[in-house]
């Protein structure tokens, strides 16, 4: 992490090993959208929760339209953070740690959410799903502060957040009483 925070020392000029740092950050957005892709496929998590729950008819009821969405919006978030990294040179000042620190609580959410699905509880996964839209726009909130760019690029994923932790909570309200068939 001390390379990272180093090469990120001047903001001003981007050389090869900001590039490579920004592709670091980007492994961890970027596999957490491939394992809700995999969870969407054929015997997944996310699959066989969607199969089992009442879903809302104002949304797309397909776990792989929710699965690549949610990867396609989280892809430039590795990106977004890095610049606020390079925009605070290399995390100097309080705000960027505070901004850092809220993009982490929404990965740790996200983890949460995951696991939740896996275990097919409603309310739970319709909590998750509203801290990881709260996180969302509270990262976006800190990241407009510090890089204009990094907020424009966290912006679809805080409407998708939006969306999915309603769509959930509709899921939860419309399956509350229903017994979700066995695994």
């Amino acid at each position: 992490m001390s390379a990272l925070i180093q090469a990120a020392k001047n903001p001003r000029i981007w050389t090869q090993n900001d590039y490579i740092n920004a592709g670091i950050i980007s492994a961890i957005p970027l596999s957490v959208g491939l394992t809700e892709l995999k969870s969407a496929g054929e015997g997944g998590y996310l699959r066989k929760f969607f199969e089992r729950s009442t879903k809302p008819n104002w949304g797309s009821q397909d776990p792989k339209f929710h699965a690549m969405t949610s990867f396609l919006t989280l892809a430039p978030l590795g990106y977004a953070t890095y610049r606020v990294i390079k925009a605070s040179a290399g995390l100097s000042n309080t705000p960027s740690k505070v901004a850092i620190g809220l993009y982490g609580v929404h990965a740790l959410l996200t983890n949460v959410y995951g696991n939740e699905v896996s275990k097919q509880n409603h309310s739970n996964i319709a909590m998750a799903k509203a801290g990881v839209a709260g996180a969302a726009i509270a990262f976006a909130m800190a990241y407009r502060n510090i890089d204009k760019m990094a907020f424009q690029l966290s912006l679809p994923h805080v409407a998708y957040a939006i969306f999915a932790a309603a769509y959930h909570y509709q899921m939860y309200r419309l399956s509350v009483g229903e017994t979700i068939k066995s695994l």
